[in-house]
């Protein structure tokens, strides 16, 4: 007979800081922008500065250049 998996039911606090986790908001973390943006598998933008506000907010030592280089190698990301 097959014996059955208990599962963990979340708490909606629980659930909530994970998903700040996951989306690096609950801490600064202690990653590279490309690292970062690999991450949260891509970031979306209307507007040229969002990116860095967002990464800024995510990141422990983020540089402004970094992130300025990536834009500039093509290849890297998409624009539409």
């Amino acid at each position: 007979m097959r014996q059955r998996e208990t599962m963990t039911v979340l708490s909606t606090r629980a659930l909530n800081r994970a998903t700040l986790a996951r989306q690096l908001l609950l801490d600064r973390a202690d990653l590279p922008v490309a690292g970062a943006v690999a991450h949260l598998c891509g970031l979306q933008a209307q507007e040229p500065q969002e990116p860095f506000a967002g990464l800024w907010s995510r990141l422990r030592a983020f540089q402004p250049a970094a992130l300025s280089e990536l834009l500039a190698r093509r290849g890297w990301c998409a624009r539409t």
